[in-house]
């Protein structure tokens, strides 16, 4: 009997415990459910928050795209219309100093040929008041005389002409007088005589930027009616005065013809030869 009592009250307890777990069970069941109903509704919210705020980023980025579109239309606008203004400057300041140019061509022009005419005159008239008084020793000076004014003719010429004979060699091309070469380079340091002396008796000094690379380089230019041996001497040594003082420079001898002799005196001093129709020697001008 005890033994049954037992397994009754143990039997009991089970069934109790099972009725415990199946309330606990039909609680977490319960539970769950409002659980999920409530995870779902926070996810509806969620999802119906995220959509807003999508659709105002949207909005907002279409505002901004519309706003920088804009921006970018009147800044192109403005580009465009000061492009043009600065074009149509351009062009205007480029009609004025063609005009400019023309003007001072014809100028430069009218005063060769008045300097010209001044000279022939000045030859014709020498001829016809003196040359039949001329001893030998006149006529030579005559010659001489001649000779001289000839250099001076062809010097004027090449000095009023300097950018389109020098410009076969360089590009930028701007002449000087010795003197103003001497003024530049005793800003920093003095010239020494007779080195200084021997500049100053140059016909021109031309600067210019090298064609084949751009590079600023300096010609020591003598002119002569006829290129003798002491011109490419001259040249040479004055080159090498500049080259001394800091300057890129090179010898050239300019005249209406050249002697054999300095012809090879220059190909071996490394002197550029120069006349109105040819250029002899112009890749001396590459050796640094």
């Amino acid at each position: 009997m005890a033994h049954e009592r037992r397994m009754q009250a143990h039997e009991e307890r089970m069934a109790a415990i099972e009725e415990q777990i199946a309330r606990q069970r039909a609680d977490f069941e319960r539970e769950m459910q409002a659980m999920r109903q409530e995870f779902q509704e926070q996810m509806q919210a969620m999802r119906r928050e995220v959509e807003q705020r999508l659709q105002e980023l949207r909005q907002e980025f279409q505002e901004q795209m519309q706003a920088m579109r804009q921006e970018f239309q009147e800044q192109m606008q403005a580009m465009r219309q000061e492009f043009q203004e600065q074009m149509q400057a351009m062009r205007q300041e480029f009609e004025q100093r063609y005009h400019d140019l023309r003007a001072e061509m014809k100028q430069m022009r009218e005063e060769f040929t008045a300097r010209f005419e001044r000279i022939e005159e000045d030859i014709r008239q020498i001829r016809e008041e003196e040359i039949k008084q001329l001893r030998e020793g006149d006529i030579k000076q005559l010659r001489d005389d001649v000779g001289q004014l000839k250099g001076i003719v062809l010097e004027l010429q090449w000095g009023h002409r300097a950018r389109s004979y020098f410009g076969r060699l360089l590009r930028k091309v701007r002449v000087y007088a010795p003197g103003e070469i001497c003024d530049e380079i005793e800003e920093e340091a003095e010239i020494p005589e007779p080195q200084r002396s021997q500049l100053l008796g140059l016909d021109y000094i031309v600067r210019g930027l090298r064609r084949s690379d751009g590079r600023e380089v300096y010609l020591a230019v003598e002119v002569s009616w006829g290129v003798g041996v002491t011109d490419v001497i001259r040249a040479r040594d004055r080159a090498q005065i500049l080259r001394e003082q800091g300057l890129p420079a090179y010898p050239v001898a300019v005249g209406n013809y050249i002697t054999p002799e300095a012809q090879s005196l220059a190909e071996a001093e490394g002197v550029v030869l120069m006349t109105d129709s040819q250029i002899q020697g112009a890749e001396r001008l590459e050796r640094d």
